[in-house]
């Protein structure tokens, strides 16, 4: 198991773990809890599929997989 981490903002929140950021253990992030990872709190909104200010690890999966995928072409 990895040991957690401390948060630094002066990384952007990189090499945080999920569980990092879930603050209050619920397993999923909320729009709060994604602020300290200055990636994720860019594409929070977009990668929250169902739009319920909950961001799942299922659902930030499927985000990033979807931007992997060849079809989706930057710029």
């Amino acid at each position: 198991a990895a040991r957690p981490q401390p948060a630094r903002s002066a990384d952007g929140g990189q090499g945080v773990s999920w569980a990092d950021l879930d603050a209050d253990g619920n397993g999923s992030l909320s729009k709060q809890e994604a602020q300290r990872h200055a990636g994720l709190s860019k594409v929070f909104a977009e990668a929250d599929a169902d739009a319920n200010g909950e961001l799942t690890a299922d659902e930030y999966r499927g985000y990033i997989q979807k931007q992997q995928s060849p079809a989706a072409t930057p710029e």
